[in-house]
């Protein structure tokens, strides 16, 4: 306590005293001052996420000093506890409004957060796509949340498609990552197959020629979508280069390569084969056999001919191919041979063969190579 001793009226007028007992003069006057303001502190809200709503940031405090009051800029107070609505980071300013006998108290501040919210990352197409001829999409789950680009093609080739946050401030992926998403989107080429057609020839022809192809006739096509055509020709070739077309069987493998339909699709060969076979059996004049060459003994009809005496009877006769247009009349050229002369037709020369005839007594014996017998 402080006293002034004998103060004017004027002086003791203007002076603030604390009270005592022993005091009893009228004149003297007492002021008392504001006590502190307490509180209970407000605290932050924790896990909170956005969610497109404004959201309560703190509990709020309590005092009996006064009024709680807050804000968020330092600078604006009101009794409305603080909200938020967007992800961020947000600071909460409170203090106590003092009643008549307490004061204000200083501002502090609480931190609030309030989270992105998560959005499920989109699963892949597990589709596999083939070029079609007509536009197909890479289907991701619907959301609003996202865009999704890149998703419609047509063509074969490999693409992105990308899907993208709409608002990245408020949404983060599940992975925390709020950068865009790109998945492949590979439509891979249709398949064409090119399909050689085998070729055969008789046994010392020429050889086919392939440096021509054509659709059909020389190799076929299939896997073309709509109206799309190959835009090059395959080229075909043998292998080996020369065939061998001096005895029959498989001369030579036909292969093929070259062709193209464009940037959709991918081709497949199949190669074809060159046989040679031999020239269908016939006899020349107005007694040719009748038949074709089998691979096996066939019978000859009797000879009606000049050399009935010799010839009447049935003989067995090997086919190797190559008696086309004989004469069947012939003379004797001793046991088991006989001389045959072919008829000449149009541009063909005269040619003498001897031939062994199988006698019916002698099964199983075969002709001998016409060629060697000229």
């Amino acid at each position: 306590m402080r006293m002034a001793t004998s103060p004017s009226p004027a002086r003791a007028e203007s002076l603030n005293y604390n009270s005592s007992t022993d005091l009893t003069a009228e004149n003297w006057k007492f002021t008392i001052a504001k006590a502190v303001s307490a509180c209970t502190a407000p605290t932050a809200i924790t896990a909170l996420a956005y969610t497109g709503d404004a959201q309560t940031l703190i509990n709020a405090g309590t005092t009996a000093d006064g009024t709680m009051q807050y804000s968020t800029d330092g600078t604006n107070y009101g009794t409305t506890i603080s909200t938020g609505e967007n992800a961020g980071e947000y600071t909460v300013w409170y203090k106590v409004a003092g009643d008549s006998n307490h004061s204000d108290t200083t501002p502090e501040s609480v931190g609030v957060t309030i989270a992105k919210a998560k959005v499920e990352i989109p699963a892949a197409d597990p589709t596999q796509f083939t070029y079609s001829g007509e536009e197909q999409t890479y289907t991701l789950a619907a959301s609003g949340l996202y865009t999704v680009a890149g998703n419609v093609r047509k063509s074969a080739g490999t693409y992105t498609v990308t899907v993208t946050l709409k608002d990245a401030e408020n949404y983060v992926w599940s992975d925390n990552m709020a950068t865009a998403k790109t998945f492949d989107f590979a439509i891979a080429k249709a398949p064409v197959t090119v399909i050689v057609k085998d070729k055969s020839a008789y046994i010392y022809d020429a050889a086919p020629d392939l440096s021509k192809p054509e659709l059909d006739k020389d190799y076929t096509v299939s896997g073309l979508i709509g109206e799309d055509k190959l835009t090059t020709a395959p080229t075909l070739a043998y292998d080996p280069a020369t065939p061998d077309m001096t005895s029959t069987g498989d001369a030579a493998k036909i292969v093929v390569s070259g062709a193209s339909a464009g940037e959709n699709y991918e081709i497949t060969y199949v190669d074809g084969k060159l046989t040679v076979t031999s020239r269908p059996f016939s006899g020349g004049g107005g007694h040719r056999p009748r038949g074709r060459y089998r691979g096996d003994r066939q019978k000859l009809p009797a000879h009606r001919g000049r050399h009935s005496a010799h010839h009447g009877r049935r003989r067995d006769y090997e086919d190797h191919g190559q008696l086309q247009g004989f004469h069947r009349h012939s003379r004797p050229l001793g046991q088991g041979r006989h001389r045959l002369r072919q008829r000449p037709w149009a541009g063909q020369r005269h040619e003498r063969h001897d031939l062994r005839a199988q006698q019916l007594h002698h099964p199983g014996a075969a002709l001998d190579d016409p060629r060697a017998a000229e």
